[in-house]
């Protein structure tokens, strides 16, 4: 099956990205405040032109004086006065004053790590109630280093060691095998900014014990190798080497998933490779889970000798012959079930654990977001294990609480049934997701719900971490959020975080680590990869919040005192306390002396 344009995952993503700008909360409330006073205004000049006619028709009548031009001149004077009183109402000078407000917080939120590229990003932070973070980079400093390995038996790393040997935890017979897992299935350079921190770890490891990373990849990796990148939904990488004349398939990925796949392991204490018998796969996943709880990111290397007679590397896939180089779809392949070969018969080399150290400030900066009414979650594509131990000690999970809830994305969505169209009630519809193309259709916008609303309105408020989350996760779960009225910030640094970066109120993309795609998809930028960045940003939108609280609490005390003054007068004394030209002076005066 090969699939192009609208139905790859580029293109899935894509049209997820798609969507039409919502209106900001404080935009909402503006409007709201806008339509209130619109009508006080119009029913209080009506109400004074009716008051100040009925008054100039009865004296008139009571006089019998009905002069025509001085008649005409009065009807006219409560006429404009009435408009006055409209305008006056009004207060017109609000929109100057949100625009310097946002202006001004624009310049401060820059000097604190936050590159706004949305001006009403700046506001709506002001409202925000949930946050959804990513942990590593974010809540962590996404300096990662290994710490320790698994094979039969955990070897603990000395990461401070001046000259370390490889020696020193893997056994010399077991170098070549170990160095072909650790270098050859990357797509990160040493020194690059954009590159996976995990991969940027496992090669410091290597290099820092003398070896060249460029003269292990020349002699195991062809000229145009075969890989599969990682994925979301694979959780894993595999690039085919060349191993004198055979082939090699080798594997990283997520722990509790490779081990799995793992029938054989390559024994550092045998020096030969063992069957993976039930103990010695009990043992691993004991091992995983204990690297996890000390907050530890596991992961699992291993490796697959393929069939001389693959040729030019077919796959087999319900019974027939693929080509690999033919199909474009990454996530296609796996759905199709093309990885097959790579699902099962591995042999593991070994489990590595990699620290990566939560960032200072962090746990305080939780702290103030729970104190200031602020839910933080934590979405993290690491196992469930580690993700708690790291929720732990930010302070997202607190101690002894019994009803946080911790689930995997796979789970979650299982849970609350996906995401589907409002309208169609299904996951793929025909409606438009742009306004664009719903006018050129004459059909309306797609509208995203949760398939179950119920269930997850029951799990929602006790929810405090999405671990093995995939992109699809993240968005449903700012759909559902959404949805219940909560205004949502989201952190992300991937293309495939885009579509849940576009869907929440603000999305916040990592500076250093985010790719274009993020990037353009967000509405601000975190210079320095940084959570505590995002309370700053909070900070600075409720300062925008309460300039213009401040702003309308002085200029309607204004307002509304003179049109009250201007219909009782009207009322009690048959005539205006104040002209039309002294009310526009008032209004005027009022907002020169605010300014």
């Amino acid at each position: 099956m090969i699939v192009v344009g609208d139905d790859s995952s580029i293109g899935k993503i894509r049209a997820l990205i798609q969507q039409e700008a919502e209106a900001t909360p404080l935009q909402q409330k503006l409007e709201t405040i806008a339509k209130d006073i619109g009508k006080f205004g119009l029913a209080a000049a009506i109400l004074t032109f009716a008051v100040l006619l009925l008054r100039f028709i009865v004296d008139r009548s009571t006089l019998n004086d009905w002069d025509d031009g001085d008649v005409w001149l009065k009807i006219i004077e409560y006429f404009i006065l009435a408009v006055t009183v409209v305008v006056l109402a009004i207060p017109e000078g609000l929109p100057l004053a949100v625009t310097l407000s946002l202006a001004y917080s624009v310049r401060k939120m820059y000097n604190d790590k936050n590159l706004v590229r949305r001006l009403q990003a700046c506001e709506t932070m002001g409202g925000a109630n949930n946050i959804c973070s990513d942990k590593t980079g974010t809540l962590t400093q996404n300096k990662m280093h290994i710490a320790c390995f698994w094979n039969c038996k955990q070897i603990n790393v000395d990461h401070n060691k001046e000259a370390p040997r490889l020696t020193d935890t893997i056994p010399h017979f077991a170098e070549e095998t170990f160095l072909q897992t650790m270098v050859c299935n990357v797509a990160t350079h040493i020194g690059s900014e954009k590159g996976s921190r995990t991969e940027m770890a496992m090669l410091e490891f290597v290099q820092k014990r003398g070896f060249s990373l460029e003269g292990i990849q020349q002699k195991y990796l062809p000229e145009k190798p075969i890989r599969f990148p990682f994925s979301s939904q694979r959780k894993r990488m595999s690039t085919v080497i060349k191993v004198g004349d055979k082939r090699r398939l080798i594997i990283k990925g997520a722990s509790e998933q490779i081990v799995e796949a793992c029938d054989k392991l390559y024994s550092f204490e045998e020096g030969e490779v063992v069957p993976m018998n039930e103990e010695l796969l009990g043992t691993a996943k004991e091992s995983i889970k204990r690297m996890a709880v000390h907050a530890l990111r596991t992961l699992v290397i291993a490796y697959k000798d393929l069939d001389g007679n693959e040729g030019i590397f077919h796959y087999h896939c319900d019974n027939k012959v693929i080509n690999i180089d033919n199909i474009i779809d990454l996530e296609t392949r796996d759905e199709t079930g093309v990885y097959r070969i790579e699902k099962s018969g591995l042999t593991m080399v070994a489990i590595i654990g990699i620290k990566d150290i939560l960032r200072p400030g962090v746990k305080e900066a939780v702290k103030q977001c729970k104190l200031a009414g602020i839910k933080v979650r934590m979405v993290t594509g690491d196992n469930m294990d580690t993700a708690r131990a790291i929720a732990k000690d930010c302070g997202i999970i607190e101690p002894n609480d019994d009803f946080s809830i911790s689930m995997e994305g796979p789970i979650f969505m299982a849970e609350i049934g996906g995401v589907i169209c409002a309208k169609c009630k299904t996951k793929i519809c025909d409606c438009p997701k742009d306004q664009v193309t719903a006018e050129r259709q004459r059909k309306k916008m797609r509208e995203d719900t949760l398939k179950n609303m119920d269930r997850f309105n029951e799990i929602i408020d006790h929810l405090d971490v999405l671990a093995r989350s995939r992109p699809e996760d993240k968005y449903a779960l700012v759909t559902g959020l959404k949805q219940l009225g909560n205004v949502v910030a989201v952190t992300g640094d991937g293309t495939n975080d885009a579509p849940a970066l576009k869907k929440a109120d603000v999305g916040f993309a990592m500076g250093i680590a985010g790719t274009d795609v993020a990037h353009d998809a967000a509405d601000i930028i975190l210079i320095d990869d940084n959570f505590s960045s995002i309370i700053k940003a909070v900070s600075w939108g409720r300062n925008i919040y309460d300039s213009v609280r401040k702003f309308l609490q002085f200029q309607l005390t204004v307002n509304i005192v003179s049109v009250v003054s201007t219909l009782v007068g009207s009322a009690i004394l048959k005539q205006a306390i104040f002209s039309a030209i002294q009310l526009l002076w008032v209004t005027f005066s009022s907002k020169t002396h605010y300014f």
